[in-house]
Formats: structure tokens, C-alpha cells, sequence
């Protein structure tokens, strides 16, 4: 991502290449990171799950990024596992986990976490 440093005048007084992470990246990070929470970290599952729900929507909408973690340098069937886990076999879990975090925003609905998935495992076959 280009960003430009702006003075008050206006004008750009430098520029740069700020990198950051994809959203197929912080999908699989997110599902390794779900997965692994132990001891005092437990209760960031929470946010993790919104996240996941969140960004998963996002890259269901979004054939570049699904081609983007299909061609990722990692064990794509781990992948899918987790998916078919966080989404589908415990989408109840997940959608409450994800309501803990999003207290502000309403309650988020086990067959949306559930469809969420099964569109992303649909994708992710092809």
C-alpha cells in the first residue's frame, strides 16, 4: 500500500510503501491462532472467532483472495480441516464466541457462520 507523509500546507514531504498482511493471511492466521489458545490467551478466542467470521465473509466476496490462499505455501487440506471445524462442525461455538467479542454489534447466528464456511470450502475446492 503507497502512503504519502502530507505537510500542513498540503503538500507531500515523503512517501513510502507500507506492507501489511492479506486477508487469506490473516485467515489462516487467525485459524491456527483459534486452534492453538491455551491458559491465559483462552479468552482472545473471543475476538479471534469475530475476526475469523469477518474476514472469511470478506474473502468469500473476493475471487482474487480465494485464488490467493488456494496457491498458499501451506497444507491446504490442514486448512480446509480447520474450516470445516471452526465453521461447520462447531458454527454454534463460533458464532457465540464471535457475539462475546461483538457485544455492540448484535448477535451473530450459527447459520451464518455456517454458510460463511461452507461458501469458503465451496471456493476453496474449485
Amino acid at each position: 500500500m503507497a502512503i504519502d507523509a502530507v505537510s500542513p500546507a498540503g503538500s507531500v514531504v515523503e512517501s513510502g510503501t507500507l506492507i501489511v498482511a492479506t486477508v487469506p493471511a490473516l485467515v489462516a492466521c487467525k485459524l491456527h491462532a483459534i486452534a492453538d489458545r491455551k491458559g491465559p490467551s483462552l479468552s482472545k478466542r473471543e475476538s479471534d472467532a469475530l475476526d475469523l467470521v469477518r474476514l472469511s465473509g470478506d474473502l468469500v466476496r473476493s475471487d482474487e483472495s480465494v485464488q490467493a490462499l488456494r496457491s498458499a505455501p501451506f497444507d491446504l487440506a490442514t486448512l480446509v480441516a480447520q474450516v470445516e471445524r471452526w465453521f461447520m462442525d462447531d458454527a454454534l461455538r463460533t458464532a457465540r464466541l464471535a457475539t462475546a467479542a461483538a457485544v455492540s454489534h448484535g448477535q451473530l447466528d450459527s447459520n451464518a457462520v455456517s454458510t460463511v464456511g461452507r461458501l469458503l470450502l465451496e471456493q476453496l475446492s474449485e
